[in-house]
């Protein structure tokens, strides 16, 4: 039985053929789990453990609130919860959340590597605005941007991602996904994308069987994409 290849090896054949890259913003651009789960924590008749939010991660606002309600955690109305949410989260989103360590190396590595590069996420606009305003990532060189309500379905459907291609004028197996939820690598695959998982604190790794590939940290991917060959 032959031993795996390195991990530098498996990464320069996934970035070798690609034409653009698609980034997750909760969990890949910036860390924003724990401000979720407290915003959430205030608005809820009972407060969510760790391991009930981590069954949350990756999923839309809409899907988010009837895994609640069915629950028990909460009797809200959709609208309501949403508005209240809505005004907790961007409170916490506006204060800066910290960046995933490595992701700014990977968008540089991208950037020059002349790759379009896309934001698909499960969040709601309001929430991706007060993210990128909190962090001052509003220069952030996003060919696209794509959200949760800005699409029929949220992840795990492939809506988010086929429409980040569609904005980039990029065929879906040309884009490399960066994902870090079950949600996220299943929406990738979905759409026919090569996927790249980041193993985190919030998601048992096992869950992410899915991805074409699983790695601990940021920085060999922008390695992997510094060195491709144009």
């Amino acid at each position: 039985m032959s031993s795996p290849q390195p991990l530098a090896t498996q990464l320069a054949a996934l970035v070798q053929p690609i034409q653009a890259l698609i980034l997750d913003m909760d969990g890949v651009l910036v860390e924003s789990e724990q401000a979720h789960m407290d915003a959430l924590n205030t608005i809820l008749a009972r407060p969510t453990s760790h391991t009930e939010f981590a069954a949350l991660v990756g999923l839309g606002a809409p899907d988010t609130w009837a895994w609640l309600h069915a629950r028990h955690f909460t009797a809200t109305p959709l609208d309501q919860f949403l508005a209240e949410y809505d005004a907790a989260i961007v409170r916490r989103l506006e204060h800066g959340v910290p960046l995933v360590e490595g992701i700014e190396q990977v968008i540089h590595a991208a950037t020059a590597a002349r790759l379009p590069l896309a934001l698909a996420t499960s969040s709601r606009r309001v929430w991706m605005k007060a993210t990128l305003r909190g962090r001052q990532l509003t220069h952030m060189p996003f060919h696209a941007i794509v959200c949760g309500d800005d699409v029929a379905h949220p992840k795990p459907a492939p809506d988010v991602f086929l429409q980040a291609a569609a904005l980039l004028d990029v065929a879906p197996a040309a884009c490399l996904v960066i994902e870090d939820t079950p949600t996220g690598v299943q929406a990738a695959r979905s759409a026919g994308m090569p996927v790249i998982a980041r193993r985190s604190a919030w998601i048992d790794p096992h869950r992410l069987h899915a991805a074409t590939l699983l790695i601990d940290d940021l920085h060999p991917l922008a390695t992997a994409l510094s060195t491709r060959q144009a």
